[in-house]
């Protein structure tokens, strides 16, 4: 089975994101709960490194929706960046410890 799928003449190929970062997490990490389950996806799988290209392939949706739903999880989240989504994301995980400059 390929991890990518075939694309029109002239477009490139989105490589696949591993299935289990796709699943839905089973509790939303706290901090995360008024997030939907959709927009909670979208969070994993970019915390997982996914462009929103890969993001909308793995979810059978359009990057213009992607793109939507970061900002309402943005907007939720009071986070300005892909990059301090994450950040929070692992912190609700205890992923990462915060440090004072």
């Amino acid at each position: 089975m390929s991890s990518t799928k075939a694309s029109p003449p002239g477009r490139s190929q989105v490589p696949a994101v591993p299935a289990s970062v796709a699943l839905p997490l089973p509790s939303a990490p706290p901090g995360f709960s008024e997030l939907t389950r959709r927009e909670t996806q979208i969070v994993e799988l970019v915390a997982a490194g996914a462009c929103n290209k890969q993001v909308a392939a793995q979810l059978a949706i359009s990057e213009w929706t992607v793109g939507t739903h970061l900002r309402r999880i943005f907007v939720k989240l009071r986070v300005r960046s892909r990059a301090a989504m994450v950040y929070r994301y692992a912190m609700s995980r205890g992923q990462t410890e915060h440090r004072e400059s």
